[in-house]
């Protein structure tokens, strides 16, 4: 037996909209830290400010990407490609693997469409 705690990994959230409430829910129950944020809103990072006062607020795209503490990005854009596509070229820089909860549109890249997450609402112990 492991003397180790396991290690948790470190979520940061592009878009902060209503959706990624319910992302960070999920998280919580599984004892996945969301230490950063980014949106184009000020208002909306200030929301998410007030509702994670741990995290880290970042007000571009760009700061978001140069965390080194972010493992893990959930990127919560709105479903167009058009939207999605210049987030997704931007951070496949500096992410090796990347996985999208929902399917963009079929002239997306491949690489870029992997398997549905479920949203998470509860959590059963």
């Amino acid at each position: 037996m492991s003397n180790h705690a396991p290690h948790h990994l470190k979520i940061g959230q592009i878009g902060l909209g209503q959706i990624t409430e319910v992302h960070r829910d999920g998280y919580r129950c599984f004892g996945l830290p969301v230490v950063a944020g980014t949106d184009i809103s000020e208002e909306v990072r200030q929301k998410f400010a007030n509702q994670n006062p741990t995290a880290r607020i970042h007000a571009t795209l760009e700061q978001m990407l140069e965390d080194s503490e972010v493992e893990v990005f959930d990127v919560a854009a709105p479903h167009q490609a058009k939207i999605r596509r210049p987030l997704l070229e931007k951070y496949s820089v500096r992410v090796s693997q990347s996985f999208c909860k929902n399917p963009l549109l079929t002239t997306m890249p491949m690489h870029f469409l992997m398997p549905r997450w479920r949203k998470l609402r509860a959590c059963l112990l």
